[in-house]
């Protein structure tokens, strides 16, 4: 289930042009990331963009 959703959220929902997911490296510990708070928050369904988003912006500010 949880990779099922990760795979997802990688492969629909990242931005093509952005830096950010341009890198290989930034785009893993963004998938790590969201991964993390959707188990942090009780592993919902239908709130893989929320978490998508919550950690790409996590990753950019710790960068």
């Amino acid at each position: 289930m949880a990779t099922k959703l990760i795979r997802r959220i990688k492969d629909t929902t990242r931005p093509r042009n952005s830096k950010i997911a341009s890198s290989s490296d930034s785009s893993d510990r963004i998938q790590t990331r969201a991964y993390y708070i959707w188990l942090e928050e009780g592993m919902p369904q239908g709130r893989d963009l929320e978490f998508w988003y919550r950690a790409e912006q996590e990753v950019r500010c710790n960068r």
